[in-house]
């Protein structure tokens, strides 16, 4: 994807008379897959946004990792078949953790060490719920 492909916005203030006025200005990226639904965000330990995404028809989910510098987005698939990932937050190990649905089973909670993935990530999944 290249970088003129989102939307872009800058945060401003204008001076009127006395007053001040908060411009805001917003980035938007588009998924890589559309027919999937981002159902958690995160800034990562390594500068990275991960986001988890679900396709709902289809009960699979991915983890999606956007570079603030490139606006590259890179996706994951998650190790366990008919699984959805939802929600996703940055740990003080430095690693990010997720909740994961599998269709028909206990929930988990997923781990992945950001500084590791690179063209594969692979996830831990642990602890049932």
């Amino acid at each position: 994807m290249s970088p003129a492909a989102h939307r872009r916005a800058h945060l401003h203030f204008d001076v009127l008379e006395t007053r001040c006025l908060l411009a805001l200005t917003l980035s938007e990226f588009p998924i890589p897959a559309p027919e999937y639904s981002v159902t958690g965000i995160t800034a990562g330990p390594d500068g990275k946004i991960w986001f988890t995404e679900t396709n709902w028809n289809l009960f699979v989910g991915k983890i999606g990792v956007i570079d603030p510098s490139t606006h590259a987005i890179s996706e994951f698939s998650l190790p366990i078949h008919n699984a959805i990932a939802y929600g996703i937050t940055a740990g003080p190990d430095g690693s990010l953790w997720f909740t994961e649905f599998v269709q028909g089973q206990n929930g988990y909670i997923g781990q992945i060490d950001p500084m590791r993935c690179r063209r594969q990530c692979h996830t831990r999944t642990g602890i049932a719920f």
